[in-house]
């Protein structure tokens, strides 16, 4: 990590435990724009704070608890880093790769791999945002049901376009029996328009599809079909 990153994390920490509730969320939705490896590091230094806790829907949420916890405990009692000799520089820590298992520095963890139990999901395919405010960024996508919407628990959390839904706007499946992606209307008001179609029923999704929800439009990359599946 490099101190630069690690002043970014500490900045957005010190106003964050300032904050309860949703204006915690609030503040961290805005300051980290998007960036989910950011605002994951934050989380880790709130949740390994004293004084405050994961709030409701932040990305806590879907961790294991205890283990979180147990991690944190072994991060507090090691010992403190020696002081550095003179003209030698001594790197920030890296909260996340100490406080959770399984996760290496410039990597996102699987919901697997998060989770503590089984195998990790596997990847399935990607969306890639093409129009829109996270322009370049994009969002894997794991076998069965991807909700997307603005609500930071949700498999596809897209941050930034207000005219998304933050309940699931649309839902992206991936059937891996029939080895087939399907794409549906979500429960919210939201409209979504695939290859410039009102989208109203659950319909087949092909590899270069155009998905377009609120101002944002997302590219279709699917990994598994006809040359590739999870075995």
């Amino acid at each position: 990590m490099t101190p630069e990153r690690w002043q970014q994390i500490d900045s957005i920490f010190r106003e964050a435990v300032k904050l309860e509730g949703e204006k915690r969320l609030g503040y961290l939705e805005k300051a980290c724009q998007g960036d989910a490896d950011l605002r994951v590091q934050v989380e880790t230094l709130l949740a390994s704070d004293g004084s405050t806790s994961p709030v409701a829907g932040s990305a806590f949420d879907n961790l294991d608890a205890d283990e979180i916890n147990s991690a944190l405990e072994d991060w507090r009692q090691k010992p403190p880093q020696p002081e550095p000799r003179a003209g030698e520089k001594r790197e920030p820590a890296n909260f996340i790769s100490n406080a959770i298992p399984n996760v290496t520095e410039g990597s996102k963890p699987t919901v697997g791999e998060l989770r503590g139990g089984g195998e990790p999901d596997p990847v399935v395919g990607w969306l890639v945002c093409v129009k829109g405010c996270n322009k370049g960024r994009d969002y894997r996508v794991l076998s069965e049901r991807n909700r997307i919407g603005r609500d930071p628990s949700l498999e596809v959390y897209i941050t930034g376009d207000l005219r998304i839904s933050r309940s699931t706007h649309a839902i992206l499946t991936y059937d891996p029996r029939n080895n087939q992606f399907w794409l549906s209307p979500g429960q919210a008001r939201g409209i979504v328009y695939l290859n410039g179609r009102l989208l109203d029923a659950a319909t087949l999704l092909n590899a270069h599809d155009s998905i377009e929800l609120g101002e944002t439009g997302l590219l279709f990359m699917p990994l598994c079909g006809e040359r590739f599946q999870w075995r």
